[in-house]
Protein backbone atom coordinates (compact mmCIF):
# COMPACT_ATOMS: atom_id res chain seq x y z
CA UNK A 1 0.00 0.00 0.00
CA UNK A 2 1.39 3.36 -0.86
CA UNK A 3 2.22 5.60 1.76
CA UNK A 4 -0.34 8.30 0.24
CA UNK A 5 -3.31 5.93 0.15
CA UNK A 6 -2.48 4.75 4.06
CA UNK A 7 -2.71 8.54 5.06
CA UNK A 8 -5.51 9.37 3.46
CA UNK A 9 -7.38 6.17 4.90
CA UNK A 10 -6.38 7.19 8.14
CA UNK A 11 -7.68 10.57 7.55
CA UNK A 12 -10.61 9.33 6.38
CA UNK A 13 -11.57 7.17 8.98
CA UNK A 14 -11.20 10.73 11.53
CA UNK A 15 -12.75 12.40 9.40
CA UNK A 16 -15.89 9.84 9.87
CA UNK A 17 -15.25 9.48 13.59
CA UNK A 18 -15.75 13.04 13.73
CA UNK A 19 -19.19 13.01 11.80
CA UNK A 20 -19.80 10.25 14.34
CA UNK A 21 -19.02 12.23 17.03
CA UNK A 22 -21.26 15.37 15.65
CA UNK A 23 -24.17 13.26 14.94
CA UNK A 24 -23.97 12.13 18.60
CA UNK A 25 -23.90 15.48 20.19
CA UNK A 26 -27.07 16.07 17.68
CA UNK A 27 -28.84 12.98 18.90
CA UNK A 28 -28.54 14.38 22.22
CA UNK A 29 -29.89 17.36 21.62
CA UNK A 30 -32.83 16.13 20.21
CA UNK A 31 -33.32 13.76 22.63
CA UNK A 32 -33.62 17.21 24.78
CA UNK A 33 -36.30 18.55 22.31
CA UNK A 34 -38.54 15.63 22.64
CA UNK A 35 -38.22 15.82 26.32
CA UNK A 36 -38.66 19.38 27.35
CA UNK A 37 -40.82 20.19 23.75
CA UNK A 38 -37.78 22.91 23.17
CA UNK A 39 -38.73 24.47 20.35
CA UNK A 40 -35.98 27.11 20.23
CA UNK A 41 -33.39 23.82 20.62
CA UNK A 42 -34.92 21.75 17.42
CA UNK A 43 -34.84 25.03 15.28
CA UNK A 44 -30.95 25.56 15.99
CA UNK A 45 -30.61 21.77 15.68
CA UNK A 46 -32.45 21.97 12.10
CA UNK A 47 -29.97 24.97 10.98
CA UNK A 48 -27.49 23.14 11.76
CA UNK A 49 -27.96 20.36 9.44
CA UNK A 50 -26.34 22.40 6.72
CA UNK A 51 -22.85 21.18 8.22
CA UNK A 52 -23.82 17.49 8.46
CA UNK A 53 -24.70 17.30 4.90
CA UNK A 54 -21.52 19.15 4.24
CA UNK A 55 -19.09 16.63 6.32
CA UNK A 56 -21.29 13.40 4.01
CA UNK A 57 -20.60 15.07 1.32
CA UNK A 58 -17.06 15.74 1.76
CA UNK A 59 -16.63 11.93 2.93
CA UNK A 60 -18.10 10.55 0.31
CA UNK A 61 -16.16 12.49 -2.22
CA UNK A 62 -12.89 11.63 -0.65
CA UNK A 63 -14.33 7.82 -0.99
CA UNK A 64 -14.83 7.77 -4.32
CA UNK A 65 -11.52 9.68 -4.86
CA UNK A 66 -9.72 6.78 -2.82
CA UNK A 67 -11.85 3.68 -5.08
CA UNK A 68 -10.50 5.72 -8.44
CA UNK A 69 -7.14 6.51 -7.76
CA UNK A 70 -6.06 4.89 -5.06
CA UNK A 71 -6.57 1.02 -5.99
CA UNK A 72 -7.63 0.01 -2.67
CA UNK A 73 -7.87 -3.85 -1.56
CA UNK A 74 -8.49 -5.76 1.05
CA UNK A 75 -9.01 -3.78 4.51
CA UNK A 76 -8.75 -0.37 3.27
CA UNK A 77 -11.50 -1.28 0.26
CA UNK A 78 -13.62 -2.64 3.31
CA UNK A 79 -12.73 0.53 5.08
CA UNK A 80 -13.55 2.96 2.62
CA UNK A 81 -16.83 1.03 1.47
CA UNK A 82 -18.33 1.24 5.04
CA UNK A 83 -16.94 4.63 5.61
CA UNK A 84 -19.55 5.78 2.31
CA UNK A 85 -22.54 3.53 3.48
CA UNK A 86 -22.05 4.99 7.29
CA UNK A 87 -21.49 8.45 6.63
CA UNK A 88 -25.04 8.15 4.91
CA UNK A 89 -26.22 6.65 7.69
CA UNK A 90 -25.16 9.03 9.75
CA UNK A 91 -26.87 12.16 7.85
CA UNK A 92 -30.05 10.89 7.83
CA UNK A 93 -29.47 10.09 11.86
CA UNK A 94 -28.09 13.85 12.51
CA UNK A 95 -29.89 15.68 10.04
CA UNK A 96 -33.28 17.36 9.52
CA UNK A 97 -34.80 13.99 8.79
CA UNK A 98 -33.59 12.21 12.10
CA UNK A 99 -34.93 15.09 14.19
CA UNK A 100 -38.24 14.48 12.38
CA UNK A 101 -38.60 10.97 12.97
CA UNK A 102 -38.13 11.40 16.30
CA UNK A 103 -40.36 13.93 16.84
CA UNK A 104 -43.04 12.09 14.97
CA UNK A 105 -42.69 9.01 16.93
CA UNK A 106 -43.17 10.79 20.10
CA UNK A 107 -47.12 11.17 19.73
CA UNK A 108 -48.92 14.09 19.61
CA UNK A 109 -46.69 16.71 21.86
CA UNK A 110 -44.34 16.28 19.79
CA UNK A 111 -45.75 16.39 16.76
CA UNK A 112 -46.40 19.94 18.00
CA UNK A 113 -42.79 20.48 17.45
CA UNK A 114 -42.85 19.82 14.24
CA UNK A 115 -45.78 21.95 13.60
CA UNK A 116 -43.93 25.12 14.86
CA UNK A 117 -40.89 24.29 12.90
CA UNK A 118 -42.88 25.05 9.58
Amino acid sequence: MSVNLQSRVIELRRNLLALGALVEQRVACMINVIRDGDVELARQLRAGDAEIDQMQIELETECMRLLALGSPVASDLRLILTAMRVSNELERTGGRYGLQTMCEGGGLANATIIERLG
